[in-house]
């Protein structure tokens, strides 16, 4: 390992993450009185490990920059903080007052002499609500930029995560649990971004691009395989590494957008990004079904307010730039809103998925996702997901199949507090896909891998979200390699943890 190159990484790592909360802390004066009132031995991945696994994807339903987790009241973007008139320097949330201060939602005056009366007894001070005390949270703290960047609509955000996760036998292998396959506390998550995003409410054109780095355990599963130039041995110990998984430019006319470069896939429904899922842990789906980033072009034409195309080739799945694997592959979905309850995203990603040159990508490869969401009332989401892929050439195997079904309920009590439950069924059908013991060093076991997870999302603060859950895995087929949890001797598993994610 080299130590001083270890040793950079984590200075510039706590230095972000002290920037950032002294930033937080400066923009949370203005309420402060509010409050005053009332593992050694378990390998987490290797280069062979991430080539065979072939690893997953963005939500088409997540947007790619650092917003919020995933809204289970699915009520759109928060309102904006509205001036109060003749209260200088005052703002308020909308909503987050009480009608008794007169501050309804048909009236925005706010008497300073009743401030005292609501948003948990804070009135309607400036930014109280940025803090949880009322169900109610106001915009979240950004960073401040330059006008030189503002003034070119660029935008630069990112977040910190980090947590801990545990089984009930006390192992220091979850077993195939993807991200989370080691028992241990990590920084999982040290994500900056910087975009400027195409422009096409105009019959004007216009141009973008977006570039993302990350650091933490996440990251060496999230490196390009295939192109040793690039972000392939970006490795700063056993754990823990860096990743550039995009960087893209985009044009648009009109209804029409065209990006090119490394992009997170739209097949699928949780992501790569600690922000982009509503649980810690991640499906079997998300890691051993789909591909987490593609290398090549993508066209996506709007068709009207509610259905849209895309189209476009890629080198294969997290591929890098020189494709040394002899990939190409079509990349190819619809999104469709037929009303404000209702939407449906299908996508496929077809063709030639290398020449064997690394193990596990060989052959001719189909996979189709298919992930519904229904609003079923003001609070409660059901969302359905569907995975089907086979893959003709691996070496033994004239065809393999993995495929399988994943459903949600997610329920928002308020903008603080949301509750969650994920059902998965997988099925390994040939066991090339899920690993034994989670390090990937061998193939696993054909059969079917069930888990369900029941978590939280609490919103101390506009900026920060802890995430709870509790899990539990079962695996049942015939065992050809060792059983999946406890070192081989379980086929069924208990689980648990939190991580936190601070967003800037």
């Amino acid at each position: 390992m080299n130590r001083s190159l270890f040793v950079s990484t984590a200075t510039a790592f706590c230095a972000v993450v002290l920037a950032s909360a002294s930033a937080l802390a400066q923009g949370s004066a203005g309420y402060a009185a509010a409050w005053a009132e009332p593992n050694e031995g378990v390998v987490q991945t290797s280069a062979s490990a991430r080539m065979m696994r072939m690893q997953p994807a963005q939500s088409p339903f997540t947007p790619e920059e650092a917003a919020p987790l995933p809204d289970p009241g699915y009520n759109g973007a928060a309102k904006q903080p509205q001036r109060i008139p003749g209260a200088a320097s005052q703002t308020m949330a909308p909503s987050a007052c009480d009608p008794t201060c007169g501050c309804g939602p048909d009236e925005i005056v706010c008497d300073p002499t009743c401030g005292e009366a609501g948003c948990g007894g804070a009135g309607c001070r400036e930014r109280t609500c940025r803090w949880c005390r009322c169900g109610t949270l106001a915009d979240p703290w950004t960073l401040p930029l330059p006008c030189a960047l503002r003034s070119r609509d660029i935008t630069v955000g990112g977040w910190l995560s980090g947590g801990l996760f545990v089984n009930a036998y006390g192992d220091e292998s979850n077993g195939p649990l993807g991200f989370r396959n080691l028992a241990t506390g990590s920084a999982d998550q040290a994500y900056i971004f910087g975009e400027r995003k195409v422009n096409t409410s105009e019959s004007v054109f216009d141009w973008g691009f977006r570039a993302d780095f990350l650091f933490g355990m996440d990251a060496p599963k999230t490196q390009a395989f295939g192109d040793e130039d690039w972000d392939f041995d970006w490795d700063t110990s056993r754990d823990y590494g860096s990743a550039m998984p995009q960087a893209y430019v985009e044009f648009g006319w009109n209804d029409l957008t065209i990006k090119g470069g490394r992009f997170f896939t739209p097949m699928g429904y949780e992501g790569v990004q600690a922000t982009s899922r509503f649980f810690y842990s991640t499906s079997y789906m998300q890691y051993y079904a789909e591909p987490f980033t593609h290398t090549g072009a993508l066209a996506t034409y709007k068709f009207s307010d509610r259905l849209s195309g895309s189209a476009g080739w890629v080198s294969g799945w997290d591929g890098g730039w020189r494709n040394l694997n002899g990939a190409s592959m079509v990349l190819a979905g619809v999104n469709w809103t037929p009303g404000e309850r209702f939407s449906l995203a299908w996508y496929i990603s077809a063709g030639r998925f290398g020449d064997g040159r690394y193990s596990g990508n060989n052959g001719d490869l189909f996979l189709s996702t298919l992930v519904a969401t229904l609003k079923l009332t003001e609070r409660l989401t059901y969302v359905f997901q569907n995975d089907y892929a086979e893959n003709d050439g691996l070496p033994g195997n004239a065809e393999t199949e993995w495929y399988g079904i994943n459903q949600y309920l997610l329920y928002k009590l308020n903008d603080c507090w949301s509750v969650g439950t994920r059902f998965e069924w997988f099925r390994d059908d040939d066991g090339v896909r899920v690993t034994s013991d989670g390090i990937a060093r061998v193939l696993g076991n054909p059969g079917n891998y069930y888990e369900v997870t029941v978590g939280l999302n609490y919103k101390p603060h506009a900026n920060i979200t802890i995430r709870p859950e509790v899990r539990y895995d079962v695996y049942d087929g015939p065992i050809v390699a060792d059983r999946p949890f406890n070192r081989g001797n379980s086929s069924s598993q208990w689980s648990g943890g939190f991580d936190m994610i601070f967003t800037f």
